[in-house]
């Protein structure tokens, strides 16, 4: 009974370690993007407008970076673990969310050294935009489950609500205004509100995801 205990104990507290790496991941995703809407703010205030804006684009990129990050690494982990837990409840592959972000991590540098800002900047916008709406269910990656020992076990449960329909009309508003920036409809203001929405979006749910993990794992 004594090595059963000894044994079951580093699996909790693996498990943990595993919740509070989702959960830092989660609020780094939600600082990136809030830093992205932030500076978004600021430019449409008038101060140092193309900055703003092309720093924001980083910022989000970044964000979308993180999240499809932390999915990848949630996967490979679950897969590497197939013979003892069970088979994943997800497909493998290269998230939508991790490609926005390096696209939009390359565009905003593009951009912030003065090449086609009112070009790159609606691009990475509609790019963030497109992964927001092939990538909405990404964000449970954190929910898997799996099977052990003839019960369901949960990496902790995180259904953020409504958010997943929320994500995709700020998706297709996204799109749409990344898209008139990138005919030349008010390219920075509407660049610059597109970063706004994205972010702020990304920014609560993120942070509804980490904090739900945080208050699940105790």
């Amino acid at each position: 009974m004594t090595m059963n205990f000894g044994q079951d104990n580093p699996d909790a507290s693996d498990r943990a370690r595993r919740s509070l790496g989702m959960a830092g991941g989660s609020f780094a995703e939600a600082a990136a993007a809030g830093a992205a809407a932030v500076l978004a703010i600021i430019g449409l205030a008038g101060t140092l407008t193309e900055y703003m804006m092309s720093i924001g684009t980083i910022a989000l990129g970044a964000a979308f970076l993180l999240r499809g990050g932390s999915s990848a690494v949630q996967q490979v982990r679950l897969i590497s673990e197939g013979s003892d837990i069970g088979r994943p409840t997800f497909g493998t592959g290269v998230t939508p969310g991790a490609v926005a972000g390096i696209t939009g991590v390359a565009l905003g540098i593009l951009a912030l050294l003065g090449v086609a800002p009112t070009v790159l900047v609606p691009a990475a916008v509609v790019t963030f935009s497109g992964a927001l709406l092939l990538d909405t269910g990404a964000i449970d990656v954190t929910a898997l489950s799996y099977q052990r020992t003839n019960r369901l076990e949960r990496i902790p449960s995180v259904s953020t609500g409504g958010s997943s329909g929320g994500e995709q009309l700020v998706g297709i508003g996204g799109a749409a205004i990344g898209i008139l920036a990138l005919i030349g409809v008010s390219s920075v203001t509407l660049s610059l509100v597109g970063l706004l929405a994205l972010g702020a979006t990304a920014f609560l749910v993120a942070g509804a995801v980490g904090t739900k993990i945080v208050q699940s794992s105790r």
